[in-house]
Parts: C-alpha cells; structure tokens; sequence
C-alpha cells in the first residue's frame, strides 16, 4: 500500500496496489456522502481510494508517512532553472482523482 497526500488540495489518493495502469481503473464510485471515491479495475477489485478533506477523515500518522505531492521538487544535483526545467508538466492521478504533481 502507499499514499499519495496532497495537503494544498487537502486531498489523498491510497494505492492498494503497486501501481495503477492508465486506463486500468475503469468504474469510480462515490462514497455515500462523497467523502472518497473507490476505483475499480476490469475485474471489480479496488487497486485504490482517493479521500477528500483528508486531514480532517485520516489518522494525523497515515498523512505523515504519506509521500507529499504538493511540493515542486527542486533541480538534480542543485542545477539552476534551465530550459530542460522552464516548462511545467502536471502529472494527473489515476482516474481523474483531482490530484496532481506540478513538476518543473
């Protein structure tokens, strides 16, 4: 299992699995009172959650041992903004998830 938290978005995205495929979540559910949505894969098992107002529905240790994804990762080997780091890509989590990582 690994987590995904978003704390600009307030937002957290649990992987039950290794790694998700694009494409390979094909069915979102919403949670009753659309706190989370489940993804499930072609075969009906759920390779992950996403959980919206995380901070305030998850335990305070599972969201510190999350891996952060709302902070920009600084530069290889401390290498100054070039044009190989001048555009911005936003990697997009599975399923439409509103999660992202804004890399330079």
């Amino acid at each position: 299992m690994r987590v995904e938290y978003d704390a600009s978005a307030d937002m957290t995205y649990i992987y039950l699995v290794d790694r998700i495929a694009p494409g390979e979540a094909v069915r979102q559910v919403p949670a009753e009172d659309n706190t989370a949505v489940l993804d499930y894969d072609f075969d009906g098992r759920l390779p992950g959650i996403e959980v919206f107002s995380a901070g305030r529905r998850l335990h305070p240790d599972l969201l510190g041992a999350a891996e952060r994804i709302d902070r920009v990762p600084s530069p290889p080997n401390g290498e100054s903004l070039g044009a190989s780091w001048g555009a911005e890509v936003i990697w997009q989590m599975p399923s439409g998830s509103g999660l992202s990582r804004r890399c330079p």
